[in-house]
């Protein structure tokens, strides 16, 4: 045979049961709403972040386009050009004082690697800073001039001896102010890069991610050497947040690699302590279960004790009211002490038990005849006594229905009552069945019958 469980047992679970699934669909609620909360943070921080280094990187070219500018329209400088590209004889004297300007633009400002002219001939004046000389350079002659409106930059790594530099150039045109139109040449800046370094690591950590400057879908500029030269697609994605910006003053793209392995560890962390957080308001729900539960749980094992009791054959049981039973605990206890002590008044009195596995109590059908006593009409134990025409032994006088005390079921009424009317008419039909316990139907035209025996 099967055990049963507890009430105990049954609530606990079931309370467990119902208290999950609020507090899982309020978990879950809540990290889903963490999720887009800290996922928007983060775009915002990678956001505030690009646009950090791209004003920084702004910032640092601005330094060096200032110091290109400051050559480019300095009136003393603008004559010696012109009187190059107009007087051949003044070409050594003026290309000495312009090497001299170089030379000091170089050593004055940090990062500036070498500066040059390129006159509308062609033909170079230049100082490199590598091997500080105006003289011979292995690099500075081959950087190309591209015919441009006012400035441009490019990235170009040179080769001074037996090491290469990675520098980026910017070119200016030289603009006399007083003719505009006039073609006079280029000055061309060349920069280390790791001046730019300031600009990739600006906001961010290495931990967090990394920032590319990228130049012609190539990154010319990263916190790894193994990526210089690489395309931007090369870069793993997986794992990663990425943006793209563009830089206005260069025309370069800034790129931001931002690892995600922080945001899932923030969302894995809140996931674990909201899991602890409702574990632990769970348990507390139920030992408060537990201990408001227990007055009833221990009234309702009394009773069941009481029931096995009385179901043994012991009627002379008591139970006390608890102190702490509800309404309906206190109703089961009076009505149950109720039950036992009748009980056990009927066995003093009858000293009978009859041992039995189901009682079924019925009660009969009796024909109110009373008022009949005296009449002279006839009756039996049982009710009036007709005939088929339902006609008693007194003229004029017919019983029809639970009077009778024959058929006490409707059909029979109803056909009785028939008869007795018909009598009454002078028109006799008679009473042809009298099964005591029959019942007949018409169901869509379909005849049922049921019978069976007092």
């Amino acid at each position: 045979m099967r055990q049963r469980n507890s009430m105990r047992n049954k609530m606990i679970p079931a309370f467990f049961a119902a208290s999950c699934i609020p507090i899982l669909i309020f978990a879950l609620i809540s990290q889903i709403r963490l999720w887009k909360s800290t996922e928007t943070l983060l775009k915002t921080r990678a956001e505030e972040d690009i646009a950090k280094a791209n004003q920084c990187l702004d910032m640092i070219l601005d330094k060096y386009e200032t110091i290109l500018y400051d050559v480019t329209t300095d009136d003393e400088f603008i004559t010696l050009v012109e009187e190059i590209n107009e007087n051949k004889e003044k070409e050594e004297v003026n290309g000495s004082k312009l090497r001299r300007q170089f030379a000091h633009g170089c050593n004055r400002h940090i990062g500036v690697e070498g500066m040059q002219v390129v006159l509308k001939s062609q033909k170079r004046f230049f100082y490199d800073r590598f091997v500080s000389s105006s003289v011979e350079s292995s690099w500075i002659l081959q950087v190309p001039v591209e015919r441009i409106a006012v400035q441009t930059y490019y990235v170009d790594p040179v080769q001074s001896g037996t090491q290469e530099h990675p520098v980026f150039h910017i070119l200016r045109k030289i603009i006399d102010y007083r003719n505009i139109n006039k073609e006079i040449g280029y000055v061309i800046l060349s920069v280390d890069l790791s001046v730019l370094t300031d600009a990739i690591v600006a906001g961010n950590t290495e931990e967090e991610g990394n920032t590319y400057l990228i130049s012609e879908n190539r990154i010319f500029l990263s916190p790894s050497m193994q990526k210089l030269g690489q395309n931007p697609d090369s870069i793993s994605k997986t794992g990663m947040y990425t943006l793209q910006t563009e830089n206005t003053t260069s025309g370069w793209e800034i790129l931001l690699v931002w690892k995600m392995d922080a945001f899932y560890r923030e969302i894995m962390a809140q996931f674990l302590f909201w899991t602890a957080v409702a574990f632990v308001i769970l348990v507390l729900l139920i030992i408060l279960l537990s201990r408001f539960t227990r007055p009833i749980r221990k009234s309702v094992s009394q009773i069941v004790e009481a029931m096995e009791q009385m179901e043994a054959g012991n009627f002379q049981i008591h139970l006390s009211p608890g102190e702490k039973d509800s309404l309906e605990i206190q109703k089961i206890r009076e009505g149950l002490n109720a039950l036992a002590e009748h009980t056990d008044d009927l066995i003093r009195h009858t000293g009978e038990v009859i041992p039995c596995d189901l009682i079924i109590v019925a009660t009969g059908v009796r024909a109110n005849i009373k008022f009949l006593e005296g009449s002279g009409i006839e009756t039996d134990r049982f009710g009036l006594i007709v005939n088929a025409q339902c006609a008693t032994n007194t003229k004029d006088v017919y019983g029809a229905g639970d009077v009778t005390g024959r058929n006490p079921i409707w059909p029979n009424a109803v056909k009785q009552g028939m008869v007795a009317g018909n009598a009454m008419a002078e028109h006799e039909i008679s009473m042809s069945d009298f099964f005591s316990s029959k019942n007949t139907m018409n169901f869509l035209g379909i005849a049922t019958l049921s019978i069976g025996v007092p």
